[in-house]
Protein backbone atom coordinates (compact mmCIF):
# COMPACT_ATOMS: atom_id res chain seq x y z
CA UNK A 1 0.00 0.00 0.00
CA UNK A 2 0.94 3.43 -0.82
CA UNK A 3 0.77 6.15 1.03
CA UNK A 4 0.13 9.89 -0.38
CA UNK A 5 2.20 12.61 0.51
CA UNK A 6 1.85 14.73 2.85
CA UNK A 7 1.04 18.60 1.68
CA UNK A 8 4.73 19.85 2.59
CA UNK A 9 6.17 17.07 1.07
CA UNK A 10 4.25 17.68 -2.11
CA UNK A 11 5.09 21.20 -2.88
CA UNK A 12 8.76 20.73 -2.19
CA UNK A 13 8.63 17.86 -4.79
CA UNK A 14 7.41 20.48 -7.24
CA UNK A 15 9.73 23.02 -6.42
CA UNK A 16 12.88 20.60 -6.40
CA UNK A 17 11.94 19.32 -10.25
CA UNK A 18 11.25 23.11 -11.09
CA UNK A 19 14.66 23.61 -9.75
CA UNK A 20 16.33 20.33 -11.63
CA UNK A 21 14.85 21.23 -15.13
CA UNK A 22 15.81 24.77 -14.90
CA UNK A 23 19.51 24.05 -13.61
CA UNK A 24 19.36 21.53 -16.69
CA UNK A 25 17.53 23.84 -19.14
CA UNK A 26 18.44 27.50 -17.80
CA UNK A 27 15.78 29.87 -16.80
CA UNK A 28 13.51 32.06 -18.92
CA UNK A 29 14.98 35.33 -18.53
CA UNK A 30 13.20 38.69 -17.34
CA UNK A 31 11.83 40.70 -20.24
CA UNK A 32 10.49 40.55 -23.64
CA UNK A 33 11.93 38.19 -26.45
CA UNK A 34 12.81 39.02 -29.59
CA UNK A 35 10.79 36.11 -30.84
CA UNK A 36 9.11 33.52 -28.61
CA UNK A 37 10.88 30.35 -29.91
CA UNK A 38 14.03 32.33 -28.65
CA UNK A 39 12.39 31.54 -24.62
CA UNK A 40 11.31 27.48 -26.00
CA UNK A 41 15.32 26.39 -25.10
CA UNK A 42 14.42 27.51 -21.55
CA UNK A 43 12.37 26.13 -18.15
CA UNK A 44 9.90 27.64 -16.71
CA UNK A 45 6.66 27.32 -14.49
CA UNK A 46 4.27 26.91 -17.50
CA UNK A 47 6.80 23.99 -18.42
CA UNK A 48 6.70 22.53 -14.66
CA UNK A 49 2.97 23.15 -14.81
CA UNK A 50 2.49 21.23 -17.99
CA UNK A 51 3.93 18.65 -17.27
CA UNK A 52 2.20 18.26 -14.07
CA UNK A 53 -1.11 19.11 -15.72
CA UNK A 54 -1.42 21.33 -13.02
CA UNK A 55 -2.59 25.24 -13.52
CA UNK A 56 0.85 27.55 -13.80
CA UNK A 57 -1.16 29.25 -11.08
CA UNK A 58 -1.80 26.50 -8.51
CA UNK A 59 2.50 25.47 -9.64
CA UNK A 60 3.59 29.33 -8.78
CA UNK A 61 1.14 29.00 -4.80
CA UNK A 62 3.13 25.66 -4.25
CA UNK A 63 6.74 26.96 -5.42
CA UNK A 64 6.40 29.63 -2.71
CA UNK A 65 4.47 27.98 0.26
CA UNK A 66 8.23 26.01 -0.70
CA UNK A 67 10.06 28.52 1.09
CA UNK A 68 10.10 28.28 4.47
CA UNK A 69 10.21 32.23 4.76
CA UNK A 70 7.21 32.22 2.79
CA UNK A 71 5.29 30.10 4.56
CA UNK A 72 5.78 31.97 7.80
CA UNK A 73 4.94 35.25 6.38
CA UNK A 74 1.52 34.22 5.24
CA UNK A 75 0.78 31.94 8.83
CA UNK A 76 1.89 35.72 10.63
CA UNK A 77 -0.49 37.88 7.62
CA UNK A 78 -3.24 35.39 8.70
CA UNK A 79 -2.61 35.52 12.65
CA UNK A 80 -2.14 32.27 13.35
CA UNK A 81 -1.16 31.36 16.24
CA UNK A 82 1.18 27.79 16.43
CA UNK A 83 1.23 26.17 19.78
CA UNK A 84 4.71 26.75 22.07
CA UNK A 85 5.93 23.55 22.86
Amino acid sequence: MRLDLSWQEEIKAKEELDQLMREKYGSKPEGRPKNLSEYDQFWSQDKTAEILNQSRALITEDIQLSKPSIRVEMLSKFHLRLPMR
